[in-house]
């Protein structure tokens, strides 16, 4: 049963993280904004990252991003055996996740791409075979582009 609910959790969190945060005028304003607040919460928390400070509602699509994010780090972070060897698990990081990671990797927010490539480094940590392939793309196409 709890397998079942880690799934589907994770599964929710990654469609979640994926949903695009909606282009406008308001768009440079939000990435200010966030980009001071993950400034103040790490002046804060002497470099680590604590709880996501609060902003307006109109904020509420980058802090549902950035909440499913954070819930995907910790699941992936504290992660055993079955969600990091089991076939199930692998698809859905496969499936999900990696779509999440590609749309959010080259964020102009900060905090979002902040969690993203935490995200996959733990993804190299914790999946280095399974993902091989995933993890080649990532590096090639997406990272080595940019430097």
């Amino acid at each position: 049963r709890y397998q079942t609910d880690v799934y589907l959790v994770f599964r929710a969190m990654c469609k979640l993280s994926s949903k695009p945060l909606g282009e406008g005028p308001e768009d440079e304003a939000r990435r200010k904004r966030a980009d001071e607040d993950l400034a103040a919460a790490l002046r804060f928390s002497g470099g680590k990252t604590g709880p996501p400070p609060a902003g307006d509602a109109g904020d509420l699509p980058l802090q549902s991003k950035v909440l499913s994010l954070r819930v995907i780090w910790t699941m992936l972070d504290r992660a055993g055996p079955h969600f990091t060897r089991g076939e199930r698990y692998v698809f859905a990081v496969r499936q999900y996740l990696c779509v999440s990671l590609v749309k959010n990797c080259m964020s102009g927010i900060h905090s979002v791409a902040h969690w993203t490539l935490k995200i996959f480094l733990l993804l190299v940590r914790n999946y280095p075979h399974a993902l091989r392939d995933e993890i080649g793309v990532f590096v090639s196409s997406l990272f080595l582009k940019v430097l």
